[in-house]
């Protein structure tokens, strides 16, 4: 990891300049929505409330094995879930994952983020037993400080901080908030005026971005090709040096920013 890139890249003027950058996997290790939405389900199954944190982890963490009966609603959201995923239908993942959340607690979930996020939390390693299926689920969200230092140096320098995710909109505040950063140009999916679900991805991302006038950013940084569509916009591109999908490829062929 170059750590002069970012050393290098706060020596610009980036006041009122914007900054764009996606969140899970990119100023975060892993996926902050897919890691609550695991949780999540586990604990309605389990019939553990999401309500008190530090119990449910602890729960969760010592359960290694969960045997989930096929005709539960568990089974089918689980089931929905990585269908989409397994399949390459990202933005539907994404999209049952805000739908999910928007029937819950805000208030316990965001407490749930909060906390697995503050806590710097091992791994979850699942074996989710479905009838004669065995589900292997490998999850974790943890923030990279030296991502949440490159944020905090652009506030210092008053550019304007963009996040767009794929996760849904109260993981991506509970974020900003947990780590001070502003909220105010945070974008996760989100439930529209008549019902559907915005989802950041892709293209969809740069639709967002322009609605807001945003059009050329100083800096657009990711890690996948979820993003591609969004650095195709940026005077400057950032990628993470553990991305895959041939991404690290392009960087190192295009000379982009790889931290």
């Amino acid at each position: 990891m170059p750590p002069h890139a970012i050393s290098q890249l706060l020596t610009f003027d980036l006041n009122q300049q914007d900054l764009v950058f996606d969140m899970d996997g990119t100023l975060l290790h892993g996926d902050l929505g897919e890691t609550i939405f695991y949780l999540v389900l586990m604990a309605e199954y389990l019939g553990i409330s999401i309500e008190n944190p530090d119990p449910l982890l602890k729960r969760l963490h010592a359960t290694e094995k969960v045997a989930l009966r096929p005709d539960h609603p568990v089974a089918r959201i689980l089931l929905e879930y990585l269908n989409f995923k397994n399949s390459g239908a990202l933005a539907e993942a994404y999209r049952l994952t805000a739908e999910y959340f928007d029937t819950l607690d805000q208030t316990h979930l965001s407490n749930l983020a909060y906390t697995v996020l503050i806590n710097n939390l091992p791994p979850f390693l699942k074996t989710i037993l479905l009838g004669s299926k065995i589900i292997i689920l490998d999850f974790y969200a943890k923030a990279d400080p030296i991502m949440i230092k490159f944020l905090h140096g652009i506030k210092e320098k008053k550019g304007f901080i963009w996040i767009i995710s794929g996760s849904p909109q109260l993981m991506v505040s509970t974020f900003c908030r947990t780590y001070g950063v502003p909220t105010v140009h945070a974008y996760g999916v989100f439930r529209q005026v008549d019902g559907t679900y915005f989802v950041p991805y892709q293209r969809t991302k740069v639709t967002l971005l322009e609605q807001q006038g945003v059009k050329k950013p100083f800096l657009v940084a990711g890690n996948s090709r979820g993003d591609l569509d969004m650095f195709k916009i940026g005077d400057n591109v950032l990628v993470r040096s553990d991305s895959t999908d041939g991404i690290l490829e392009l960087a190192l062929q295009n000379k982009w920013w790889i931290v």
